[in-house]
């Protein structure tokens, strides 16, 4: 398993968000959670051996300028399964695709209506990212920015090293609300 994918699959299991990576090139499951397995009716040591060609099936997705694309999917389920669970795939540039199944939608729901699955997907993981991640990232700004002064005075380097934690972490907080913050909705009806 990837370490950074396995802490997303982790992260949004937590949120009951079936959720896995797959690597293209091996055409194997690299992480995921047990929603996801529950979802695919499968146990954990069952998805080393599936290969995600043979469960999943996509439909012509959308291209984004920075090279990412989203494929609405379906996930053809093992023997003694329900029926077959739609969801999304994200790929980018590299060699991971990031399958997002949703077991509560109905066939079908998502053929044609990748735009709206997109903007679902954002709103919850913003909403996650919100409320989780955000205060522990705004506390280690906090603490970096405690330890600057600190050591200000005793320990120049230490504090500039510090105080380049507490700027990194700020921009992490910016480009993660850049990125997944939900749009604006216009209350002018001049707008509209």
């Amino acid at each position: 398993m990837i370490p950074y994918a396995e802490q997303v699959c982790s992260l949004l299991d937590e949120l009951a968000l079936p959720r896995a990576f797959f690597h293209s090139q091996l055409d194997r499951f690299v992480a995921w959670n047990s929603h996801f397995l529950n979802a695919l009716n499968i146990h954990d040591g069952e998805i080393e051996s599936v290969l995600p060609s043979e469960i999943l099936c996509f439909e012509h997705g959308i291209q984004f300028n920075d090279g990412f694309r989203i494929f609405p999917c379906t996930a053809r389920l093992l023997e003694g399964s329900k029926s077959p669970v739609n969801g999304h795939a994200i790929t980018g540039r590299g060699e991971l695709t990031f399958v997002m199944l949703d077991v509560d939608a109905p066939a079908g729901v998502f053929q044609g209506n990748s735009t709206a699955a997109v903007e679902e997907e954002r709103t919850r993981f913003y909403r996650f990212l919100h409320d989780r991640m955000s205060p522990m990232l705004m506390a280690m700004a906090f603490l970096a920015e405690r330890l600057a002064e600190r050591l200000e005075t005793t320990e120049p380097e230490a504090a500039e090293e510090a105080t380049k934690i507490r700027r990194l972490l700020g921009d992490l907080f910016d480009h993660m609300h850049l990125l997944f913050a939900p749009p604006l909705v216009s209350t002018n009806p001049q707008n509209e």
